[in-house]
């Protein structure tokens, strides 16, 4: 496995905007943001399947586009109101993630972009 974001996977929603009223993106932003993704970890050497999930929801569907950060042991964070042009943001907050020690990450240790986009905390699934 590629050690590129620390053991951190990245979960991205497919199918935003499919529920807002007045997407901020169009309809084609949870795509063009994951091909966004995608190419920034290939351009580091990373593997995309060691790091990135394609979902069909993350249910986040009033604020689109949603990603979440996962790994072993950590909460679940979920950031809502991305787009194309987030992707450097999410990589980077995905380290920042995998390098903690427990996942529970404050608003000063995130990248300034991402500070008001996290959207929700899930706790630890038990077997993690």
């Amino acid at each position: 496995m590629s050690n590129l974001l620390h053991g951190t996977r990245i979960l991205i929603c497919q199918t935003c905007p499919r529920l807002a009223v007045q997407p901020a993106h169009p309809r084609t932003a949870g795509a063009d943001l994951s091909a966004e993704i995608v190419a920034l970890i290939v351009a580091a050497g990373g593997d995309i399947r060691d790091h990135v999930r394609f979902m069909n929801c993350l249910a986040g569907c009033n604020n689109p586009c949603n990603v979440a950060l996962v790994g072993a042991g950590k909460p679940r964070l979920r950031f809502s109101q991305l787009g194309p042009g987030d992707g450097s943001g999410i990589i980077e907050t995905a380290k920042i993630y995998g390098q903690s020690r427990n996942g529970e990450l404050s608003a000063e240790q995130l990248p300034a972009a991402m500070r008001d986009r996290l959207s929700a905390r899930s706790p630890v699934r038990l077997g993690d």
